[in-house]
């Protein structure tokens, strides 16, 4: 089928009657094209006669690129005996080349299952969400990429994506001698950011177990950004294109956001809040004190602060309806309990919350949409060092703004205390003077006597002697005054 408008009407409006293979104009109902092949999987409300099964199947699934030029593989039946079995693994025992590909496809569609990537509406799509399990015709089982995606439960387009991804690796055969868990994951991992279903490399080893470690995960991921990159340059493609393709890996907190959203069961009012927030917590061309940090614990602070946000509206219309408000300590228990749920979502260390929490706590005002909350609902946030005492950063700047009033006036005796003061240290200056006027005319003198006696004798000896010759006489003048009291 073409975009050429209709040549009755020149619309671009058209129905397709699959029953009998008709393009329509919904405007004037000219035939544009007809007796059209359905390429999807043709089905029938009955079955074999001579099988116990009711899979109104009748030639097979859709056509699909990924399995294009694939070897034949013996499907399995039940009911046979068991000879398709063994004619399956004799034909496995056989030179398969395209074996490697067959089990990373299935490793893809197990993790996909059993990280539970968010459904497209809520529901899976064709095939119950298992798709990449068997080729369109034959019964070709994609053994690895099937297997991860079950375990991961991705939709149908993440799983398509990360199958493409493999496939263009194994075809440019760039990547050899890497494990095929190691190199599905990264695929994985790339086709759930490509898509806007990010999922962190401690889920995809969460899901692997001990099979493969997330610094192999890793190194096949930043391998793949090269082979990537190596082909755009071999391409032609400009500049802008490259950082466009590349710019698809990179993580956004309202991704995670949205994610952890769902997963704690929050209305859809509350995740658009917290996909707001996170999306102001990035803003373009702006350095912010939270850049350094990851974009999961981003989103847990942001998701923290939406539902405690929550919780004091909750709390604030109950108290305006004529309750009773709950206070600061239970705005703080409330606080604590959402703290651990998105712990246990996100995976990420209620500390690590925290500080997140703590950075963008002075931002608040200016992350929340506008109108959401008051003021009033803002300055009882809980404060991010832990106190049970809500955060009051308003008040506090606005009492820092203000002017700083005048000291009061000293009273009567405090003024009298001070000039006592003062003059006991003018007293005790003046004794000083005296007392250093004193000891100079005493060294003066020990100099010239010093000077009459010769060498050897020196100011500061004799005036030492004489101070000793001093205390003896005193002491002589008290004894002999002591013994006279004791005759009498």
């Amino acid at each position: 089928m073409d975009s050429e408008p209709c040549v009755t009407c020149k619309g671009d409006d058209f129905i397709e009657f699959k029953a009998e293979g008709d393009l329509v104009c919904r405007n004037c109902g000219t035939v544009k094209e007809s007796r059209l092949i359905d390429e999807r999987s043709e089905w029938r409300t009955f079955s074999d006669k001579d099988k116990d099964t009711t899979d109104p199947n009748r030639v097979g699934g859709p056509t699909n690129n990924l399995v294009e030029g694939l070897t034949t593989t013996i499907g399995r039946e039940r009911n046979d005996g068991g000879l398709s079995y063994t004619l399956n693994r004799i034909h496995a025992r056989t030179n398969n080349p395209d074996r490697p590909l067959q089990a990373a496809f299935k490793e893809v569609a197990r993790m996909t299952e059993l990280l539970k990537v968010n459904q497209v509406g809520g529901e899976r799509g064709e095939g119950g969400g298992k798709a990449c399990v068997y080729v369109a015709r034959g019964g070709v089982g994609h053994v690895g990429v099937a297997r991860m995606t079950e375990l991961l439960k991705v939709n149908q387009v993440v799983k398509d994506r990360a199958c493409e991804i493999y496939k263009e690796v194994v075809e440019a055969k760039s990547l050899k001698g890497r494990s095929i868990k190691a190199l599905a994951a990264s695929c994985l991992f790339w086709a759930c950011r490509q898509e806007k279903q990010p999922r962190t490399f401690k889920e995809i080893v969460a899901v692997l177990g001990n099979d493969v470690s997330k610094k192999e995960i890793g190194k096949c991921f930043k391998d793949l950004q090269q082979l990537k990159k190596d082909e755009l340059h071999k391409q032609g493609a400009s500049a802008d294109a490259l950082a466009s393709t590349m710019n698809q890996t990179v993580q956004e907190p309202r991704e995670f956001a949205l994610q952890y959203g769902n997963k704690l069961g929050l209305e859809f009012k509350l995740r658009k809040v917290a996909e707001d927030i996170a999306r102001a917590s990035k803003p373009p061309e702006r350095r912010m004190p939270w850049d350094g940090r990851t974009p999961t614990s981003i989103a847990s602070a942001v998701v923290f602060i939406t539902m405690t946000m929550a919780e004091i509206k909750k709390d604030a219309e109950e108290a305006r309806a004529g309750g009773t408000s709950g206070g600061a300590r239970a705005i703080k228990a409330l606080a604590d309990a959402a703290l651990t749920r998105v712990a246990l979502v996100s995976q990420v260390a209620e500390a690590t919350i925290r500080a997140a929490y703590k950075d963008l706590f002075p931002y608040i005002p200016d992350l929340l949409p506008k109108g959401w909350a008051t003021q009033e609902e803002i300055a009882r946030m809980p404060n991010p060092d832990g106190r049970i005492v809500a955060a009051a950063w308003p008040q506090q700047q606005q009492a820092a703004a203000a002017p700083a009033a005048p000291p009061a006036a000293p009273s009567a005796a405090t003024q009298q205390a001070h000039q006592a003061a003062a003059a006991v240290a003018a007293i005790a200056q003046q004794a000083q003077q005296v007392a250093a006027a004193q000891h100079a005319q005493q060294m003066a003198a020990a100099q010239q006597v010093a000077a009459r006696m010769g060498a050897g004798v020196t100011p500061h000896n004799l005036t030492a002697a004489l101070t000793a010759f001093a205390a003896a006489a005193v002491q002589r003048a008290a004894a002999a005054a002591q013994g006279g009291a004791n005759g009498q």
